[in-house]
């Protein structure tokens, strides 16, 4: 089970394509490098944008949702968005407000590549097709389960087998570890719950032609995504360091 902890370090990412028309675009989360957040996505949410100015929501304290110009932020505090583009995945300071319910994962609730098992249970958390969950009152997404499927060693790229579909790109892999040891032990107060990727795509495996069989079999679909490893040395890059330093108070 994902507490309300997990969920509100989503968020959806939409553009403004006027200043009273909101469009969903995809999915992000948020990961806190004291004492800075930064907002993560996939790059290509971040370049489908196309101009339009990027704006995640956030839920507001007592109701209601806030519609957040990163954009115009960013103009003002001079930073930007830093792409991995090999790796589809994109970041950027994360503004704050006290007036806001969100959380922010640390680097200690995260999981590395190594460590990921297929059959591990693990969660997707996003906006398929762009519906923000059943709240209008809230940014909730839409939660969706499945298993770590598969990992390719050559690229570090993860597969799920957890639905997905357009929105969820940008969004969070979080993977459920075992509390208990091979030997039967219990790991006292290690986190069960753990930041393994971010979502970038839906891929299709195609079933081999049979030209014996009078049917053709469906394709398997998985979800892929990249290690969050990879978005944690994006913020760490000498251009995102700049940022950082840049923001904080002198």
């Amino acid at each position: 089970m994902l507490t309300r902890e997990w969920l509100s370090a989503f968020v959806p990412i939409g553009v403004l394509r006027s200043p009273t028309e909101w469009a969903p675009v995809g999915a992000g989360v948020l990961l806190h490098e004291p004492p800075v957040m930064w907002l993560i996505t996939a790059n290509h949410v971040v370049q489908n944008a196309k101009g339009h100015e990027i704006a995640p929501l956030v839920s507001v304290k007592g109701g209601g949702v806030a519609v957040v110009r990163i954009g115009e932020i960013q103009t003002k505090y001079n930073y930007q968005w830093h792409a991995d583009v090999a790796n589809d995945v994109a970041a950027t300071l994360m503004p704050s407000s006290p007036d806001w319910t969100i959380k922010a994962i640390g680097e200690n609730a995260c999981i590395r590549k190594s460590e990921l098992v297929p059959s591990m249970a693990c969660f997707t958390v996003g906006c398929p097709y762009g519906v923000m969950g059943f709240d209008p009152e809230r940014a909730t997404p839409l939660v969706l389960d499945g298993i770590i499927s598969g990992l390719d060693p050559r690229t570090g790229h993860i597969f799920t087998s957890t639905p997905t579909f357009p929105g969820n790109s940008g969004g969070p892999i979080i993977v459920r570890r075992d509390p208990f040891s091979p030997g039967g032990g219990l790991h006292v107060g290690s986190p069960v719950l753990l930041l393994a990727g971010i979502i970038l795509r839906v891929v299709e495996v195609p079933s081999p032609p049979d030209p014996s069989s009078p049917v053709s079999l469906p394709p398997l679909r998985l979800g892929e995504g990249v290690s969050i490893e990879t978005a944690l040395d994006l913020v760490r890059s000498p251009s995102a360091r700049g940022d950082r330093e840049r923001v904080l108070p002198k």
